[in-house]
């Protein structure tokens, strides 16, 4: 009752001009754009005025009710008023298309077609049936998208759906996308000619015929994405996503067989083909002075043949983490390998974590002293297997970095203490331990 009888107040934020509110609006809009459009509405009517008179905090489309009902589909038709000519970020989810599949997505085509010549993004979840999602893209095979920056078919993982990607052939926007930056391809065929190809910032695809392809024929079709979108920051090229095929210690440096190109705008490669051999080409082949991420799984490594080419050919230096292992178990490297090691090293000079396995480093006992010194950035070391190894050389290495308390070593080698080889899971090396750990952030043994 008291409430009901005090006088109206009104708050101050309330005087802000309406441009203001505006860019606010926007700008608390990108982190939940379906929750905070609903919310503003209900504040007061002042906000809920200038609300509906901004379309971009309505062109976030979710689809990710059953549109069996009838306030749902009423929802998204108010919705998509409001968006007046405003790009439309449209996202289909499962929960939308639940039984009946096919006739839940033709509600969906209804809303959305007539209008894709305002699509801005196109991002359909990963358990999206089958035959639902061949009924969208059917029906856009002779369209064009002028405005579609980003289109993304999210990659199915349950088992008992993988082989439905065989035997349809992705058709759709032919006549053309050309604002396309940002593409998700999986669940279908496709002709890497397409000019979908053309342009891109970030690629990620799931092809299983790559699976038969020799590694020539692979090498070509990434190397001629490469060419195609000279602004491609992300490229992830797998063939099988429920085996990835590992990297294999059989490789040989690959044959040179074409001319070397440099792409500068490319940070990250993940194209686990060919048992490494893809990414050896491509090593060889394409400069990337820019490249950050080369081992996202399944973990490629790098061979000692690679040593020559990443020192004088085709260094690394923005590359945050590598993995070095060998052919052979405690490889010995050859001596233009043991020279060209440290100078490869040394031009990562971004390097973030790195990881050698079974190398013997013996021959090469100037590389382990001056590791913290050529890599200052250098937060994560793991020795695996490893071999020509002292406690000597480790202090020494610890004592050179100019930070080692950020480091994190894993030690899982065999290290010499005053002559006398002990593995690092023996009792004798609790009193070094227990030295290294005043000396780095964490260290870590078997």
């Amino acid at each position: 009752m008291h409430l009901a009888l005090r006088p109206s107040q009104k708050s101050p934020i309330l005087d802000l001009p309406d441009d203001l509110t505006y860019l606010i609006f926007l700008t608390c809009n990108h982190d939940d754009p379906q929750k905070f459009s609903t919310v503003i509405l209900r504040v007061c009517s002042q906000w809920r005025q200038i609300a509906l008179a901004i379309p971009e905090l309505w062109s976030t489309i979710n689809f990710d009710k059953n549109l069996k009902e009838k306030h749902v589909v009423e929802r998204i038709q108010a919705q998509l008023e409001r968006t007046q000519l405003a790009p439309l970020h449209i996202h289909i989810f499962e929960l939308a298309i639940q039984k009946p599949a096919i006739k839940n997505m033709m509600k969906i085509c209804q809303l959305i077609l007539p209008l894709v010549q305002r699509w801005g993004s196109l991002t359909i979840q990963k358990d999206i049936p089958h035959r639902a999602l061949r009924l969208l893209f059917d029906r856009l095979a002779n369209t064009s998208a002028p405005r579609l920056e980003k289109l993304a078919i999210e990659n199915v993982v349950l088992w008992w759906r993988w082989g439905m990607d065989k035997k349809w052939k992705f058709k759709a926007f032919g006549g053309g996308m050309p604002s396309l930056r940002y593409l998700q391809l999986s669940r279908c065929r496709f002709d890497w000619n397409s000019h979908m190809f053309d342009n891109l910032i970030e690629l990620e695809v799931h092809d299983a015929r790559l699976l038969t392809m020799n590694q020539d024929k692979v090498t070509t079709i990434v190397l001629d994405i490469l060419i195609r979108s000279p602004q491609l920051r992300h490229l992830v090229i797998t063939g099988d996503i429920r085996h990835p095929l590992a990297p294999t210690r059989s490789r040989s440096r690959p044959p040179f067989t074409r001319e070397t190109i440099t792409h500068n705008a490319i940070k990250r490669i993940n194209v686990p083909l060919c048992s490494g051999r893809v990414t050896d080409a491509l090593l060889e082949l394409v400069k990337m002075p820019d490249l950050e991420d080369l081992t996202r799984e399944p973990s490629y490594y790098i061979l000692p043949f690679s040593f020559h080419t990443l020192a004088r050919v085709n260094p690394l230096p923005n590359i945050l983490c590598i993995r070095i292992d060998v052919n052979a178990d405690h490889y010995t490297l050859s001596p233009p390998e043991s020279a060209t090691l440290p100078l490869a090293l040394q031009a990562m000079g971004r390097l973030e974590s790195l990881d050698l396995r079974a190398l013997d480093l013996s021959q090469n006992d100037f590389c382990l002293p001056n590791l913290l010194t050529w890599l200052p950035s250098l937060a994560y070391l793991k020795l695996v297997d490893c071999i020509g190894l002292s406690a000597s050389t480790i202090r020494e290495m610890l004592d050179r970095g100019r930070n080692p308390k950020r480091l994190a070593l894993a030690l899982y080698s065999e290290v010499k203490i005053e002559g006398e080889l002990i593995h690092s899971r023996g009792s004798p090396l609790q009193e070094f331990k227990g030295t290294l750990r005043t000396c780095v952030r964490m260290l870590d043994t078997w």
